[in-house]
Order: C-alpha cells, then structure tokens, then sequence
C-alpha cells in the first residue's frame, strides 16, 4: 500500500472476488481496473521479483507480475472462457511535459486478451485512448447510442487514422506522418516525417489539416460548454440522432438566446451564434449492428 492505494495484487483479488459475485448471480459484468503500483514511491509486496523497491523499473515489473497472476488466477474461474480483458496505460513515464509534443511519449500499449475468442495477431493501426469503447462495443456486435467522438478502429476506414496527445499547455492532432501542434500563445505548427523521426521536422503550412485538428478540439469544447453531451430525453430515439439548432436558440432549453461572439482560440475558426446555427449540432450518433 502507498499513497497512491492497495498493491496491484490486493486490487485484483478484491476484483476477481467481485466479479464472482456477479457471476453466481447471473449477471454480465463488466470491470474498470486500475492499478497503481507504478508510482512514486513505487513500493510493493516483498518476495514477488527480483529487482528492488522504491525504482520504476522494479515497480513495472511487480505490475507486470501481478497482472501475469490475476490472468492466472482468473484462468481457473468458470467466466474466463468468455471474458475479454483489454490491458493498456493511461499514459507513459515521460508524458507530463509542459511544452513539448513527442509522440513517442504518448505510445502506450494495448492487449486484447481472450483465448477461447481471439486468434492471436497484431494491429498497427494508429488510434486513441478514445476509439476504445467504439472499438469494444463494434467488437461485441452491439448497438448502441452514444456521443463517442472515438471511432471503431476494427471497422474504420483506411486514412481516416488519427490520435490526439496534449500537455497542460499544448494540443496536438497526429494523422498520418503529421503532427498538428494548437497553442494559445502562437500559431498553429505542422510537423512532419513522425513517426520514423521521434522529433519530426517543420512543415510546410497545412492549412485543411490544421482546420481538422481545430474543429475536433473546438467541436468537443463547445459540446461540452453547452451541456451538449449530456442526456436529454428523446435522444434514444434514433430519428433525433441528429438536432438542428436554429440560429438564436439555445440547443438545451430551446428558448432564444442572446446572440455573442465567441473568442478565437487555437487556429481560424471563429464561432458564433450564426454560424453555430446553421451549422447545426450530432448530439447523439447511433450505430446499428
């Protein structure tokens, strides 16, 4: 136990605990685990590696042990034949710089495991940490409505690949080999030649590239600025998938609203009322299997 909470192998047995529960009641279940071992001042239990406490890399390898014996022991459970576990990072050791955009600094694994379902392979597709959900329900075969800007990577177009890292300063949309870098401070900056160039190199100024990274920052701000990710009732109803809001009115209460300039924020796109109206808002998307 640290500061941080219970070692990785407590978490995991209070979870395989829970999810038994669930399964004697003939509930479906699905768990969100995050272990927290790996962090300062990575502490952990005596007698499971080889290497010291109070060290990363003594610490990723207690993590790693501790997720080869939850695999384990929840082999020998009568759910593990249909369970699918997802294992991934939130983020890497060296992502909390405050000013540069490394991408190699946001390459984070995942593993999709399930024996008796998946064929062993390997996916090289560019994604996010946000095409997980689309991807997982794409996968179960399940429709669903929901306000995912995530896509399903199993099912996605080639070309449309695209994944957004940040610091506390900065925001950058890579796509492709490019890497558009949004501050507030300057200009927008296209990097090229990444990933085989962890550091890229300056672009020639791409304007339709910069105005796609814009419009999902901004697209994402503004829904959320205006409660537009919220439930509303109707919304499950797919012939309301897509809502035009008129110029003037409030999109939540539908009552008029007093027309006000929006401020310019990282790039070209200015917003406002009008053209807010007229271009209309998706607050829900649908998908159909």
């Amino acid at each position: 136990e640290n500061i941080w909470g219970i070692a990785d192998e407590d978490l995991f047995s209070l979870a395989i605990a829970k999810l038994d529960r669930e399964y004697a009641k003939g509930n479906r279940f699905f768990a969100h685990i995050m272990t927290t071992s790996n962090h300062r001042p990575y502490t952990f239990p005596e007698n499971r590696i080889d290497l010291p406490q109070k060290h990363r890399e003594g610490a990723v390898k207690y993590t790693d042990w501790a997720i080869g014996d939850f695999i384990r022991r929840s082999a020998a459970k009568p759910w593990f034949d249909n369970t699918l576990f997802i294992i991934s990072a939130d983020h890497t050791a060296k992502a909390a710089g405050k000013t540069d955009l490394p991408p190699s600094r946001y390459h984070i694994p995942m593993i999709w495991y399930a024996p008796r379902l998946i064929e062993p392979g390997v996916m090289g597709r560019l994604m996010s940490q946000i095409d997980v959900g689309p991807t997982l329900l794409g996968w179960l075969g399940l429709s669903y409505s929901s306000h995912f800007f995530g896509y399903d990577i199993f099912n996605l177009e080639a070309g449309r690949e695209r994944a957004f890292i940040s610091t506390y300063q900065k925001l950058g949309y890579l796509k492709g080999d490019r890497l558009v870098v949004l501050d507030v401070n300057r200009e927008p900056v296209v990097n090229d030649g990444l990933p085989t160039n962890p550091g890229g190199f300056p672009a020639p100024t791409d304007q339709q590239l910069i105005r796609e990274a814009v419009s999902w920052y901004q697209s994402a701000s503004l829904f959320f600025s205006l409660g537009l990710l919220k439930d509303v009732p109707g919304n499950d109803d797919p012939s309301r998938a897509v809502r035009h809001v008129p110029i003037g009115q409030d999109p939540l209460s539908n009552k008029p609203r007093k027309a006000t300039a929006r401020k310019k924020t990282m790039g070209e796109v200015r917003l406002n009322d009008e053209n807010m109206g007229q271009m209309g808002f998706l607050t829900r998307s649908n998908h159909q299997n």
